[in-house]
């Protein structure tokens, strides 16, 4: 297509003073034509947020991948897992190989929990505990922890 309208530029003679907005106007496409070819083969799908009045280098990328890393010895050592990792459970098995020098580390697929979130279960078998956040105006925040039963004066209340 390119190709194709640079070659009607040159057959026209768009390239004199009396056609100059219409060359203006193809080469125009041409510029749109190689910037989607660059975001085509060239470009990646991932979400860059930056908050008000912030700075930030660090992209999200939309593509799924698992790392995993380990220190021993003072020497770091990693692997990354760059297949699919989707939502049906029999197209997620693998198994990621993290070589430690003399030894090795397999982690396995067990299961895959869909919408997951965090729940809390109460422990009957441990004293009850509460923990305030205390702050006052232009000072450091203080932690509070108080275990059943306990009364603390702080600061006159």
């Amino acid at each position: 297509l390119g190709i194709n309208l640079l070659c009607g530029m040159f057959r026209y003679k768009m390239f004199g003073l009396k056609k100059l907005p219409l060359m203006i106007f193809h080469i125009s496409f041409l510029f749109i034509l190689v910037g989607s070819a660059m975001t085509r083969y060239a470009g990646f799908e991932g979400i860059l947020p930056i908050r008000e009045h912030t700075q930030n280098s660090l992209i999200e990328s939309s593509k799924t991948s698992l790392r995993i890393s380990a220190i021993k010895d003072g020497e770091r050592y990693s692997a990354v897992n760059d297949r699919y990792i989707g939502n049906l459970p029999f197209a997620n098995s693998f198994k990621l190989k993290l070589n430690l020098g003399d030894d090795q580390a397999v982690l396995k697929y067990k299961d895959l929990i869909l919408n997951a979130h965090y729940t809390y279960k109460e422990n009957n078998n441990s004293d009850p505990l509460l923990v305030l956040m205390l702050s006052q105006k232009g000072s450091q925040g203080v932690d509070v922890k108080f275990e059943k039963g306990e009364v603390k004066n702080i600061e006159g209340v």
